[in-house]
């Protein structure tokens, strides 16, 4: 290519600015324009009150996290006993903590989930999406 054919392509791709819009006057025009001034009576204080209530607030979101949390733990330690051994109503209160009811619950959401299911009316076994749930927990614990 030679450098007339270079100038006859700048020529095609070159865009032309509206000078109004250019960002120097944008800037320009920012800059004369008086600054917001706030009067006094403006200025709305928040209520002590309110602000102790989003305290409040966020400490029972925080605690109800914390609550989830641990009952998720308590479902993965459950399917890890499970997996590992086989095991009785009294070895898993004792464990775990919890009475037998809380178990009952604990079951009854991991079948919900697919983790468990019931070979009968009082047993329970391990699924494979339990199983698979259990090795992307812990990558150790199987294998």
């Amino acid at each position: 290519m030679d450098t007339e054919e270079k100038t006859k392509k700048r020529k095609k791709w070159k865009i032309r600015r509206n000078p109004e819009r250019s960002p120097i006057n944008l800037v320009k025009k920012k800059l004369e324009k008086p600054p917001l001034i706030i009067e006094e009576e403006e200025i709305v204080e928040e209520d002590p009150v309110s602000f102790v209530q989003r305290i409040d607030e966020l400490s029972q979101k925080v605690q109800t996290m914390i609550d989830e949390e641990e009952h998720d733990e308590k479902q993965y330690q459950l399917l890890k006993m499970i997996y590992l051994d086989d095991i009785d109503l009294e070895f898993v209160v004792n464990n775990l903590g919890i009475s037998e009811n809380e178990l009952k619950s604990l079951v009854d959401e991991l079948v919900e989930r697919g983790f468990l299911q019931f070979i009968s009316d009082d047993e329970a076994e391990i699924t494979e999406v339990g199983i698979n749930y259990l090795k992307w927990r812990d990558f150790d614990l199987i294998e």
